[in-house]
């Protein structure tokens, strides 16, 4: 089994933002979407849709705590990668694994979604 994509429901103007950050940090593309779905965008890394984002005025953001704690992807080139973070001074926490060279970065979207990215020491 493995994840097929996430999505995200929020007013029009959270995900206007939502996309234009997570083209922008994973280097997805906006992708063709069928004529069934809801309107929004799909979000493309190469072939595969990753992340679906939707126009929703029911979901809002609230302060009530939730258990799904983040989404993790697992990437390449880790340097690029924080680099780009820090070019766009997004604030992030990179933890470490010594004995098997894993590292992860955690960071949040516009909206507050929390991601992590792995990397595992052949992928740097």
């Amino acid at each position: 089994m493995y994840i097929d994509h996430i999505n995200i429901s929020a007013p029009k103007d959270v995900i206007e933002q939502e996309k234009v950050f997570l083209m922008d940090v994973f280097d997805l593309l906006d992708g063709k979407k069928s004529s069934t779905a809801q309107a929004g965008y799909w979000l493309y890394y190469g072939e595969q849709a990753v992340v679906h984002l939707t126009f929703s005025d029911q979901h809002a953001a609230n302060e009530i705590p939730r258990y799904l704690d983040h989404v993790a992807f697992r990437l390449t080139n880790f340097d690029a990668f924080v680099q780009k973070l820090v070019d766009r001074q997004v604030q992030h926490q990179i933890f470490s694994t010594p004995e098997t060279g894993e590292r992860q970065v955690f960071f949040h979207t516009p909206s507050g979604i929390r991601l992590e990215a792995n990397f595992s020491r052949q992928a740097s």
